[in-house]
């Protein structure tokens, strides 16, 4: 089974034409998206476009301000960007002691000098897609700095200093060579958004439970085959990336994680979801693809604001009769598992718009899915055995299904026509 969307090169063709405007990709779909990860050995630079898209999008109304920069430099924009720089060696002479914002991304920078603690009164400073091995222990003095995007360096270290930086917010250390988790780290009480996606960790140290104040944490691409204890101690988390990871199973304390909303588990080698997943109360995005559960817990119904639930490419042969709790679910993705049959509760999801059971071994649906003719916008049933008339009353076939969906339907003979087309394989 590849655990590639079918959507993957239609999406990267789009994201590499670069005349295409950065709010297009608004209209996709996260679970389109999400696959682009996947390019960053070879796309490092647009892939940091997209997981930092992402992130944004969470952004809340009231960081509008400095989201609008850190897209324009994620996007290959400046805010206050010096000449090129010819020497892989830079100086922070040039700037005024009253500068706030420093951009210089894309130069071949390997390092800077002391004189960068002039700049006091620094709150942005982008370093990100240099070639940056260390940074001077004086990194420490810009105790006002609030964004430090790292992000494509050959950093393995931080100065012990850079726990000095006590108004930092944001701190984007992505696609370096870090192989254990700076513990100055843990120093950053107020830091609200922390990104190590693209690293060589093997385990996090305990001292991420000091992040209280954390929302938003990445840790895609890395090594890990386990989460601590101390990640349950992040009560105001609202995103946790892990995807790509070697991780077999969760601990028991995510349950403490209550603010949690988006939860990305893709591409691990879990089997089973912890029955403390219905603590979750307020998680409204998760997502699972490419994992090897064969189950899930009961307790997945306790999850009330659930949006979108992705189990796309696992071995799912069953689901629970608590799926029908979902009342707010919008997406359901379970497409390439194992599913013979639907509980007859999939009728209960009221607000669902999509279901793609794509993949998978049906042979009819159960006839409570015509309560969703509502709701439902599109049923992908490629690549099933779908009869072509089911079990009077309690089944539905092809033709049964034809008549209460329409088009809406998506079944193998349906042949896609233009983009919209290939949109629906």
């Amino acid at each position: 089974m590849l655990c590639v969307d079918s959507n993957y090169r239609l999406v990267c063709k789009i994201i590499t034409d670069f005349s295409v405007k950065f709010d297009y990709l608004k209209i996709f779909n996260p679970y389109i998206l999400m696959n682009i990860a996947q390019m960053r050995k070879t796309y490092k630079a647009i892939c940091s476009l997209v997981v930092f898209m992402e992130a944004t999008l969470h952004s809340s109304d009231s960081d509008k301000d400095t989201a609008s920069d850190d897209h324009q430099v994620a996007i290959g924009g400046s805010v206050n960007r010096p000449q090129t720089v010819h020497s892989s060696h830079y100086s922070f002479e040039r700037y005024p002691e009253n500068e706030t914002k420093v951009s210089i991304p894309f130069q071949g920078i390997t390092s800077i000098d002391s004189n960068i603690k002039r700049l006091v009164k620094l709150k942005k400073l982008y370093l990100w897609n240099n070639n940056l091995k260390s940074l001077p222990p004086e990194i420490g003095d810009l105790v006002n700095l609030k964004t430090l995007h790292l992000d494509n360096n050959n950093l393995k270290t931080l100065p012990s200093e850079i726990r000095r930086l006590v108004s930092l917010r944001k701190l984007y250390l992505s696609d370096n060579n870090f192989k254990t988790l700076p513990v100055e780290i843990g120093e950053l009480k107020n830091l609200q958004e922390l990104s190590l996606s693209g690293n060589k960790l093997k385990a996090l140290s305990a001292e991420i439970g000091k992040l209280v104040n954390l929302q938003d944490l990445n840790l895609n691409g890395n090594e890990f085959e386990l989460l601590p204890a101390e990640i349950g101690k992040l009560e105001n988390l609202n995103v946790l990336y892990f995807r790509s990871n070697k991780l077999t199973t969760l601990p028991a304390e995510i349950r403490e994680l209550k603010n949690l909303q988006y939860l990305y588990l893709d591409y691990n080698k879990l089997e089973t979801l912890p029955s403390d997943i219905g603590e979750l109360k307020n998680l409204q995005y998760l997502h699972f693809n490419c994992n090897k559960l064969k189950s899930l817990p009961s307790e997945i119904g306790e999850l009330k604001n659930l949006q979108y639930l992705d189990l796309r490419n696992n071995k799912l042969k069953i689901l629970p009769s608590e799926i029908g709790k979902l009342k707010n679910l919008l997406y359901l993705v379970l497409n390439n598992n194992e599913l013979t049959t639907l509980p007859s509760e999939i009728g209960e999801l009221e607000n669902l718009g999509e279901l793609d059971l794509s993949g998978n071994n049906l042979e009819t649906l159960p006839n409570t899915i015509r309560k969703l003719s509502g709701s439902l916008q599109l049923l992908y049933l490629r690549g099933n055995n779908i009869s072509e008339i089911g079990e009077k009353g309690r089944t539905l076939g092809k033709k049964e299904l034809r008549g209460i969906f329409g088009d809406c339907v998506k079944l193998d003979e349906d042949v896609p026509q233009g983009l919209c087309g290939c949109l629906l394989q």
